[in-house]
This record gives structure tokens, C-alpha cells and sequence, in this order.
């Protein structure tokens, strides 16, 4: 395997997300971000980044979420009348 594509793969995030542990490791680092957020002073720029660590990891939790209660994709228009 070449270097380029073991660099692509590492840092694909779609491909750490297909992982068995993938969602795992996504839940750890949104609490730990969560945790530092909570233990750190306020209106520090620690906070601030944990703000934002915690804040991107929910949505992409929430991103998660919806495409396994979805898989198809959203509703076409007009397809519950």
C-alpha cells in the first residue's frame, strides 16, 4: 500500500465512521469535549474550542442518526397524499 492512499484512508473521515467502533470513538470524543468544556473556565478560548468540538460532534451525531432511520433519503413531495 502506498503512503498517499494510507494517508487517505486515515484521514477519510467516512472511512473511520464505517468502522466497527467508528460511532464509539465519534460518542468518546463528544464527551470528552463535553467534559472539558464543563471543567474549564468561563470565557477562556478552551472553552470556546470545546464549544465547538462538542457542537460538531452532536451534528454529526444527529447527521448519524437521521441516515439510519432514513436510508432511503427524504420523503419525495406529495408522497403521503
Amino acid at each position: 500500500m502506498d503512503l498517499v492512499r494510507l494517508v487517505d484512508t486515515v484521514f477519510d473521515p467516512q472511512s473511520v465512521l464505517d468502522t466497527p467502533i467508528g460511532h464509539y470513538l465519534l460518542i468518546a470524543a463528544t464527551l470528552i469535549s463535553l467534559v472539558g468544556w464543563l471543567l474549564s473556565r468561563k470565557n477562556t478560548e478552551l472553552r470556546k474550542m470545546m464549544a465547538v468540538g462538542v457542537g460538531g460532534g452532536v451534528a454529526t451525531l444527529a447527521i448519524l442518526l437521521l441516515t439510519h432511520l432514513y436510508p432511503a433519503g427524504p420523503m419525495p413531495p406529495g408522497a403521503m397524499a
